[in-house]
């Protein structure tokens, strides 16, 4: 079912209930062996469908794959067992680390979408990643910059077991999820350095997580030897991974893990790791009738008002940038080669100028960040202007420290008003080294008056 993100158009209210999907294929030649594409069910660009009380047995990969602007779906009630990759999918148009190497859907339209407001509840996926081991229970994958701050997707109630990797994994800039009341075990069966929730948004500005109430173990982490004596390491139960911000770990009840039941790490903004509970052997949560399928406890927490006011402006996106002088693109390889920077470069032989345009939509106190990859060649003097409501402001910025993964560093915090030009202007004049103009974010934290 497949509508035109380019035009605009949804695919709408269609039902699935009760029906019966076996032995499907699956294909080579996949861009990227993290996320898979193959599913028995896809939606594009599809609104309000809905697939309930259904059965996939023997499929070559995920039961569902939600794909692009895929909004207020549900899948609910289904089983899914002997699969090739997992339950479900969720994919913006680039594909894994969210760099250009990696594109599915080509496009402007498509670059600016990811599925959102979706829930996945009240499910069995057992006995999965029989063909590629990458996957599990439901994978998130990368969605745009720009969405970073905006809602996510509901995964509650549903019941994980034998898996390949992880019971849940969600990507770059991926926020405003809550995952509560899963009963995930024996996970990792046959891949390492992942967890029953592996979350991994390589951004410090993303829509709070809620990660509550879920019972996870027997959380193997076997990496394969050459001498099949496999080794059990690096297996959560829950993995803050790539510097994964504005999170909630509460009330989880974690035994056997073959790494750490929760593991944070990096340089997390604002996450809170309360009162989980952990063991070595078994331990059962005092709410174990409202964990899984049969449970109908909820947080009850806002989907669509779990989000973040703001955005990120990427360097790319011509509406809200505007250059003067010389900027040359560049390109640097991220962390191990897993993925690529693109950014543009200026410096001081050629006086040029980055202007950002924010989009402020609602009046307040906005936090300011630039996000950039560090390097000893970038300059430690770059002048940069803010315009905000009260007037401007003028910053020394060194950029020969930062993120060391090219994340997000707060420049400070300014009034805006919506009825007001609000610009972050990065400046090569005077400059010591190289300025780089990747993105800037803009996130609303309070109101000063």
């Amino acid at each position: 079912a497949k509508g035109d993100v380019n035009a605009g158009t949804h695919v709408k209210h269609v039902h699935f209930k009760g029906l019966e999907f076996r032995h499907t294929t699956f294909t080579l030649g996949q861009i990227e062996a993290r996320v898979h594409t193959d599913a028995a069910v896809m939606f594009e660009n599809a609104s309000n469908c809905r697939v309930e009380r259904c059965h996939f047995q023997n499929i070559g990969g995920y039961a569902l794959w939600l794909h692009l602007d895929s909004q207020r779906n549900v899948f609910t009630r289904n089983t899914v067992r002997h699969s090739g990759g997992g339950g479900v999918l969720m994919t913006g148009s680039r594909l894994s680390y969210m760099d250009d190497t990696k594109v599915y859907t080509s496009g402007e339209a498509a670059s600016r979408v990811a599925p959102i407001l979706n829930k996945i509840t009240h499910n069995t996926v057992e006995h999965c990643g029989k063909i590629r081991y990458y996957g599990g229970g439901v994978h998130l994958d990368s969605r745009p910059f720009s969405m970073s701050m905006a809602p996510g997707n509901l995964i509650a109630h549903n019941h994980f077991n034998n898996l390949s990797r992880n019971g849940i994994f969600a990507f770059r800039n991926q926020g405003g999820n809550v995952v509560e009341y899963n009963h995930i075990h024996n996970a990792m069966q046959t891949t390492i350095d992942g967890a029953c929730i592996h979350i991994a948004t390589m951004n410090h500005l993303n829509a709070p997580n809620f990660i509550l109430n879920n019972w996870l173990y027997d959380i193997w982490g076997y990496a394969q030897k050459p001498d099949g004596k496999p080794t059990r390491h690096l297996a959560n139960g829950v993995f803050l991974d790539w510097d994964t911000s504005n999170t909630t770990v509460q009330d989880n009840w974690i035994y056997n893990a073959g790494g750490q039941a929760v593991k944070v790490i990096w340089d997390n903004w604002n996450v809170v790791n309360n009162d989980n509970h952990t063991a070595s052997t078994v331990i059962t949560p005092p709410f174990v009738e409202e964990v899984g399928p049969g449970g109908t406890a909820s947080h009850n927490i806002s989907l669509t008002e779990n989000r973040l006011t703001g955005s990120v402006v990427h360097y790319s996106d011509t509406r809200l940038l505007a250059k003067t002088g010389a900027w040359t693109p560049q390109s640097k390889s991220g962390q191990g080669g897993l993925f690529v920077f693109n950014f543009l470069k200026g410096t001081a032989a050629i006086p040029s100028q980055a202007e950002f345009t924010l989009p402020i939509t609602e009046d307040g106190t906005y936090q300011i960040s630039l996000l950039y990859s560090p390097s000893p060649s970038n300059a430690d003097n770059v002048p940069i202007r803010i315009a905000h409501a009260s007037g401007t402001a003028l910053v020394n910025w060194n950029m020969k420290q930062g993120s060391k993964h090219g994340f997000a560093v707060e420049l400070g915090s300014y009034r805006f008003e919506a009825a007001k030009t609000a610009t972050v202007t990065l400046s090569t004049m005077g400059a010591n080294g190289d300025v780089i103009a990747d993105s800037v974010a803009f996130v609303k934290v309070k109101d000063s008056r």
